[in-house]
Formats: C-alpha cells, sequence, structure tokens
C-alpha cells in the first residue's frame, strides 16, 4: 500500500457513498407512503442520513486540492480531473435518460415524442434534472475554484479569519439583511465546507471536548433536518424535504471528525487495507450505477415496499451496494472504459 496514503479517508469515501445508496432507497418510497406513518418517520430518518454526503466529499477532496505543500498546477486540474469528470458526466447522463425514459420515470412528459419537433424533444430529454449525477458538475466547479481557495489555506491568518467570517454569515443569514444573505449564499457556503476539510484535517489534535461538542451538534443538525421535513410536510399536506444547509455542515463536519480522530487510530491488517482500498477505487462506479441499479432491483429483485422499510430499506441499499460494485469492477476491466468513463 501507499505509505502516503490515508486509509480513514478511504474509509469515509466508503461511508458515504454507502450512504448515497441507502438515502437515495429511502427517499424512492418516501413520498409513495401514508403521511406520518410509521413507515414514512422511518424513511424519513433515512433519507436524512444522506443529506450531508455532497459535503463530506468535498472535504475529502480538499484534503488533498487545498493543501498548499501539493503541487497542482491549473494544467493538471483542467487536463486530469475536469477533463476526466466532465467526460463521465456527458456520457452517463444520456444514458441515464434513455434508461429512465424507457423505466417509465415521472421526470418524462408523458407526451415527450407528441410534438414531431427534434428540437422540442433534444430539449425535454437534455435538459432534464440530471438527478444523482447533479454532483458531477458541482464537482467540476469545486476543480475551477480550486486555485482560489489554495489562496486562502495557504496562510493561517487568512484562512481562519475566512472560516470565522463565513459561520457568522451563515449564523445571521435568518436576518434576513441582503449584505449578510450575499455573503453566505455566494462567498460562505459554497466555499466553507471544503476549506472546513482542510482545516480540520490540518488540525493535529482536537479537545475531547471540542471533539464531543462537534457531535453533540451534528445529532442537533440531524434531528433538526428530521423535525424540518415533518413541519415542512404537515404545512404542505404532502411530503416536502426541506433541508436548511447549516444543518447538513455539522452533520458533515461531526462525522468527518468522528473518522480524522476515531478511525484514523484503527490498526488495520494487511488484509482489511486492501479491502478498503479496493471498495474505495471503486466509489465513482458504484455512484454512477446505483441510481439505475437500484431501480431494477425494486421492480425485478425485491420491492422496497414488499415489507417493513426499517428492513427493506437497509437490505435494498446492501443489495444494491453489492450489484453495482460487480457491475463496476467488470467495467473497470475494459481498459479504454476504465480509462475514460468509470
Amino acid at each position: 500500500m501507499n505509505k502516503d496514503r490515508i486509509l480513514w479517508l478511504d474509509c469515509l469515501r466508503i461511508l458515504v457513498c454507502f450512504f448515497v445508496v441507502f438515502s437515495h432507497c429511502a427517499v424512492y418510497i418516501l413520498e409513495d407512503i401514508e403521511l406520518f406513518s410509521l413507515d414514512w418517520h422511518i424513511c424519513n430518518c433515512y433519507t436524512t442520513i444522506g443529506q450531508c454526503v455532497n459535503f463530506v466529499f468535498f472535504m475529502i477532496s480538499a484534503v488533498f486540492f487545498l493543501d498548499p505543500d501539493r503541487e497542482i498546477s491549473i494544467d493538471k486540474l483542467y487536463s486530469k480531473y475536469i477533463k476526466k469528470l466532465a467526460i463521465v458526466f456527458l456520457f452517463w447522463y444520456p444514458l441515464n435518460n434513455i434508461f429512465f425514459l424507457w423505466y417509465g420515470s415521472k421526470l418524462f412528459p408523458p407526451n415527450i415524442f407528441a410534438s414531431g419537433n427534434i428540437f422540442v424533444i433534444a430539449k425535454n430529454f437534455f435538459l432534464l434534472h440530471p438527478l444523482h449525477l447533479w454532483f458531477l458538475p458541482t464537482m467540476i466547479g469545486f476543480y475551477i475554484a480550486v486555485p482560489f481557495l489554495r489562496c486562502i489555506t495557504q496562510n493561517e491568518k487568512i484562512l481562519s479569519y475566512y472560516i470565522l467570517i463565513s459561520i457568522l454569515a451563515i449564523l445571521a443569514k435568518r436576518t434576513n439583511i441582503n449584505v449578510i444573505v450575499a455573503l453566505a449564499s455566494y462567498i460562505a457556503m459554497p466555499c466553507l465546507p471544503p476549506v472546513l476539510g482542510y482545516y480540520l484535517m490540518k488540525c493535529k489534535k482536537i479537545r475531547a471536548k471540542t471533539e464531543f461538542a462537534l457531535y453533540a451538534l451534528g445529532i442537533i443538525g440531524y434531528l433538526s433536518m428530521i423535525l424540518q421535513t415533518v413541519y415542512f410536510s404537515c404545512k404542505e399536506g404532502k411530503t416536502h424535504m426541506v433541508y436548511f444547509v447549516d444543518f447538513k455542515l455539522v452533520l458533515a463536519i461531526a462525522i468527518f471528525c468522528f473518522f480524522k480522530c476515531r478511525v484514523a487510530k484503527i490498526n488495520f491488517s494487511p488484509r482489511a487495507q486492501s479491502i478498503i482500498l479496493f471498495l474505495s477505487s471503486h466509489s465513482l462506479g458504484i455512484y454512477l450505477l446505483q441510481t439505475p441499479l437500484r431501480c431494477l432491483v425494486h421492480r425485478y429483485l425485491l420491492p422496497l415496499d414488499s415489507f417493513n422499510p426499517i428492513f427493506s430499506v437497509p437490505v435494498v441499499a446492501i443489495i444494491t451496494f453489492s450489484i453495482s460494485l460487480a457491475v463496476t469492477v467488470l467495467l473497470k476491466k475494459i481498459p479504454w472504459f476504465n480509462k475514460y468513463f468509470i
């Protein structure tokens, strides 16, 4: 194994990848369950687990991309990282749309081909929400911003100043003061998660009181998001999921902190290390494949609503994760496919 490899980050990447599959399984049936029934509350709790994963992914990436000691040129960012994700997105986005058109997704208007106008059909087909693939162009945006963010992380005073101002702006955003809302929306929230990831990574030691305070805030954030969905669903009279980004962020920080402070201390055996690295190296493929494969599992193998969701959601998530991993392993055996598309 590469001695520079940070194994707990690989463990974290695997966990949040599974959280994506897990929460997507829960949200898939949440809207079809009787509002405020026991099953609905269970799926609400399950769905909320995955709401912080995008922030955690940013924090993981920041450890490598925002470290001033690592040489990452703009040319390398575009020729290697941005190019790869752009190709992956442009390849998988139309494939996903073709799949969901065949599957019968509600995303497509029932009369998508009725107009006979190829431009209208193309617009309906290519301008749909990319579902789970939305994270890829977002990640490309992060890569584009890396040179600017490195200007923050290379100076400790500027780094501390940015974090302080951003946190204060987010906390004060509820005042609806235009300047504060703009600061929180356009300066703080887009960049704070990766900057915090780098900051937490560079902290040599997090005090026990600080650590457990972060865990407490994470739990509060998680419970608050659950209650948010209950409140807004009650208000709308139907399932309505709304999550404040600050609650997502504190949950992401708590999870990241736990892995840094606790999982990092685990002495994994060589076999365990191999398994962790294997799963981590296939996480992108799992992420790309999990949504259509979950739909197939639900329709042809094990419907999510076939028994109590407290059990069906984890079981279907594990099956979907395993099948996605197996398909990814097979696709990675195709040299040109492995290089460009997965």
